[in-house]
């Protein structure tokens, strides 16, 4: 109770302390370097995520063009488009993140993004329907990271 018979004031703020601290940064900064926390780590934080939503991002256009698909290649097995995608990347997760452990996460990430990018391309220029489905589909599966 406040000593002019009020109710008590909550002590804390629901917005982060920014006042100055000795050192002439700002509370909340500080708070966040001694988190382990940079402007590095937050763009590489957002560019993980950005990878991972490309997957989600990849089956949705693979979706809207299986018509198209269908009628380049003349093929009723079009469903396989996206299974075989998915099958390729369920068994290359775990020897990615392996040797993502092994060789270092950067270099594994970009490895992975050009296989996926050689594998794009292959697919643009596929001459049939096989070549297109196993080749090309199973470089471009790669795990959501």
């Amino acid at each position: 109770m406040d000593t002019d018979g009020g109710p008590p004031r909550p002590e804390a703020t629901l917005l982060p302390d920014v006042s100055q601290g000795s050192d002439g940064m700002q509370r909340s900064e500080a708070a966040a370097r001694a988190a382990g926390w940079s402007v590095h780590w937050a763009f590489a934080l957002l560019a993980l995520v950005l990878v991972g939503e490309l997957a989600a991002f990849i089956y949705t256009f693979v979706a809207i063009a299986l018509p198209d698909i269908t009628a380049k290649f003349a093929t009723t097995q079009v469903g396989w488009t996206i299974t075989t995608s998915s099958l390729a990347a369920a068994m290359a997760v775990g020897v990615i993140g392996r040797l993502a452990d092994l060789k270092g996460k950067r270099r594994v990430l970009v490895t992975v993004m050009a296989v996926s990018a050689a594998g794009a391309v292959v697919s643009a220029l596929a001459p049939n329907y096989p070549v297109f489905l196993v080749g090309p589909r199973a470089l471009r599966a790669r795990p959501p990271s």
